[in-house]
């Protein structure tokens, strides 16, 4: 019986706690906690901006667009002479 009693005193305890918490008004953010969100928000925006810009700029760079443009006709060029059949091999000796 006692331990019933006991169980019954918790479950009354913990459902009297959840009450008394739910009705407890929350606490306001003040004005300096949201602006140093908003600070932080702004910095990690502002990070965020620079390292796409860095990335496409990056990507975008003449210099090696041209390389790597001239590494594509070079590898497809010498895969269409590759293609072709040899001018010696095609010869009859004589």
């Amino acid at each position: 019986m006692n331990k019933l009693l006991i169980v019954l005193l918790a479950v009354c305890l913990v459902s009297v706690h959840a009450f008394v918490k739910r009705d407890a008004p929350a606490a306001a953010p003040s004005s300096s906690d949201i602006q140093q969100q908003l600070e932080k928000i702004a910095a990690s925006a502002k990070s965020f901006g620079d390292n796409v810009s860095k990335s496409v700029a990056e990507a975008l760079d003449p210099e090696k667009l041209k390389q790597q443009f001239n590494e594509l006709v070079n590898a497809a060029s010498k895969a269409i002479d590759d293609l072709k059949p040899k001018a010696d091999a095609a010869k009859p000796a004589a």
